[in-house]
């Protein structure tokens, strides 16, 4: 199909797609502007519906397709089917960024392979609530394929007790892969944990799930695979399918099989560039080279597409760091000045929403949060509803500091792992003159989240003595470090990991300390799970990592569950306005709460593996 492409005819209709996208681009900016104009959305979906008119008709048809989810998110937006529509205009904008960059791969010889598009379309498709194309256009092998007999030559205990034994060890080889510690011989113990398990189930739904589970593990090994946010909540969804089976029995497996799971982990194993044994066979049992649409071509493709991100992301860069120099500069010279007029403050909301607005087209979702609290801070300074005193502004400067750190950063790593998010990596050449070298400020910046997660660390470790020994004071000094840590947290300007830590500090002070009761196992565990998202949330951000926030969602879920909810920042209240979390939102919530609980007490069996 690519091969057939008239590059000539693509020449020729290319300005004209050109201008329906600044078209869209501009009426869609206008639209979010003045939200009331509807008339601006219905101009987006009809000049989308004539992009995808002529891709199609000229067959591009990765680019058509892409066409066709934007003119669906348009329509959606426009009959107000989409719950979260800050999050639609984002995806949207950097869809009508990013469609010229994959039709100019094209005019250069690249194929057209809708796969390379995948991320981003289904992007689109979340937006509005729909499956996944991963999960059915793209990809449909045979399930039913016979996996191997379990050994005759050894007997095994039954699989619920065996189960229940080996959660723990994959649970704790899981948390040493995400945090890469000991990576090689973390991924070794998941496969022995699914090798054990595949052996010991009786059922072929249950063989054939760690079966071809133990092939993404395999893959890992071989670096045939590369490490990323897919893959960690893929073995999320494992782990899942270990607790039913702990839960439930066997029988449970093979009556409710995890098909969309199953399907999810053959893609892995049929796009790995791995030649180990168990992957060769899955290969050839379920024929994966002939299923997989575009073999060894999608990550050339994704490659390209991805540098001609970062070509944008490099020319927009120097850019934003001039706004946030200007900004810093002007609010440096308010500090200094002993009349403190804040009207003179103005200004610097309507900058810092500019580039809160350049950001988002970038597809820099985190980065922008950021400069969005402070534009907030900046409009309540101006209008009277806080006093702009010298610790409040010097939070809003160190917020400033790790953003342009954090661009600094995807100068220095223009080639992030997460391949569900390439929009978001770029790449900057020059250092802006700030008030301190970049790579001082980012010395800095990981300096704090290194003490805090040590901090984290010890505050684990007292509530795993206290969990055994039920004694008090090995977590009278909680508090305090937690505290610690939710100054360093809204110095750096991460205000939603530190009014989480707000509020585990109040339910530990409040409901533990002072009235010396024992929580019960599920409030322990709850808390746990606070614990741990915001250390993982840390470490996201210290790696760079794109879209940090998402894993505190956990931590949301958890301190809610604790009787402690945060209260709804203006677009959360706005969203909730519109209608209830999808579908898709709702399950990664309840995905990374299955997969980021830890265990207290670890099994004697991690020994044995």
């Amino acid at each position: 199909m690519g091969e057939e492409l008239d590059y000539t005819t693509l020449k020729w209709v290319k300005d004209e797609i050109q201008e329906s996208l600044n078209q869209t681009s501009q009426a869609l900016e206008t639209y979010v502007e003045n939200p009331g104009d509807a008339t601006q959305l219905r101009f987006c979906a009809t000049y989308l519906h004539q992009v995808y008119g002529t891709l199609q008709m000229v067959e591009i048809y990765g680019g058509a397709l892409l066409a066709e989810e934007m003119e669906k998110v348009a329509n959606a937006l426009l009959n107000g089917q989409v719950g979260r529509q800050e999050d639609a205009f984002e995806v949207l904008m950097r869809a009508i960024l990013q469609l010229p960059a994959y039709l100019e791969g094209l005019e250069h010889g690249q194929r057209d392979m809708p796969m390379a598009l995948l991320p981003l379309l289904n992007d689109l498709r979340a937006a509005r609530g729909e499956n996944l194309l991963s999960e059915n256009a793209f990809f449909a092998p045979d399930l039913s394929v016979t996996p191997p007999a379990p050994p005759s030559d050894k007997e095994y205990p039954a699989i619920q007790a065996y189960a229940r034994k080996l959660r723990p060890i994959f649970q704790m080889a899981m948390l040493g892969w995400y945090r890469d510690k000991d990576t090689a011989g973390s991924l070794k113990k998941l496969a022995a944990v699914l090798r054990e398990l595949q052996n010991a189930s009786q059922s072929e739904a249950a063989r054939r799930l760690w079966w071809v589970a133990g092939g993404v593990i395999e893959a890992l090994i071989d670096g045939g695979l590369q490490s990323g946010t897919s893959l960690k909540l893929l073995l999320g969804h494992i782990d899942r399918e270990i607790k039913r089976l702990i839960d439930e029995g066997e029988t449970a497996l093979s009556e409710a099989p995890a098909q969309e799971l199953l399907k999810n982990c053959l893609y892995y194993v049929g796009s790995a560039r791995s030649t180990g044994p168990r992957v060769s066979h899955l290969k050839q049992a379920f024929d994966l080279d002939r299923l997989m649409p575009y073999g060894g071509d999608l990550e050339e493709a994704m490659d390209n597409l991805k540098g001609s991100s970062n070509d944008l992301l490099q020319s927009v860069s120097e850019v934003l760091k001039e706004d946030l120099l200007s900004v810093k500069d002007r609010l440096d010279l308010f500090v200094r000045d002993s009349q403190r007029e804040v009207a003179e403050l103005a200004p610097l909301g309507e900058s810092l929403q500019r580039i809160a607005d350049t950001l988002a087209m970038l597809g820099l979702g985190d980065l922008r949060r950021v400069i969005q609290t402070q534009s907030g801070q900046m409009e309540a300074f101006v209008t009277g509803a806080e006093t702009a005193d010298d610790d409040r502004l010097m939070e809003m400067a160190s917020a400033l500091l790790y953003v342009e750190s954090s661009l600094q950063n995807l100068a220095a790593a223009p080639a992030r792992h997460d391949e569900a998010e390439t929009a978001d990596l770029g790449a900057g050449e020059a250092a802006s003159p700030v008030l301190m070298p970049a790579g001082e400020q980012a010395q800095i910046v990981n300096l704090v989240i290194d003490e805090s997660r040590q901090l984290l660390s010890d505050i684990k470790e007292g509530f795993n003595t206290f969990a055994e020994s039920s004694a008090f004071e090995t977590i009278e000094e909680v508090p305090a470090k937690l505290s610690q840590i939710r100054g360093a947290l809204a110095v750096l300007g991460m205000e939603r990991a530190s009014a989480l830590m707000q509020a585990a500090i109040h339910y530990v002070k409040d409901e533990v300390l002072a009235t010396r009761q024992v929580p019960p196992a599920s409030a322990l565990d709850a808390l746990a799970d606070v614990i741990t998202s915001i250390e993982y949330f840390l470490e996201a951000v210290e790696e760079g990592r794109a879209q940090p926030d998402t894993i505190l969602t956990v931590a949301e879920l958890s301190i809610e569950e604790l009787g402690y909810p945060l209260a709804p920042t203006a677009a959360e209240a706005e969203a909730a306005a519109g209608g209830r979390l999808s579908d898709f939102d709702a399950q990664f919530a309840m995905d990374e709460s299955e997969s980021l609980t830890p265990e207290f007490a670890p099994s004697a069996a991690l020994a044995e593996t």
